[in-house]
């Protein structure tokens, strides 16, 4: 498979590229936190590797969480918090 290099596509807003991820990384300030229910199949502890996945590259902006099982409303999920 080849790549072709394109230079005359339009840059998308800001806005549009935030609406491609699921998660509210870009409202999210130091001490704001979000509960991610598992996905259909998926477990608790699944959930959390999902989560711990998906934040791994948050890291290179300086970004920084902390993330905990916990039940919210009778459904088994996790707590995520930015820290950093």
């Amino acid at each position: 498979m080849s790549i072709t290099v394109q230079n005359d596509i339009p840059i998308p807003d800001e806005d549009e590229t935030h609406s491609l991820t699921k998660y509210p990384w870009h409202k999210m300030e130091v001490g704001c936190s979000f509960f991610s229910a598992p996905r259909e199949n998926e477990d608790q502890r699944a959930c959390r590797i999902r989560l711990v996945s998906v934040t791994y590259n948050r890291r290179k902006f300086g970004h920084k969480y902390r993330l905990k099982a916990i039940t919210e409303n009778g459904i088994d999920g996790v707590r995520m918090w930015r820290i950093e």
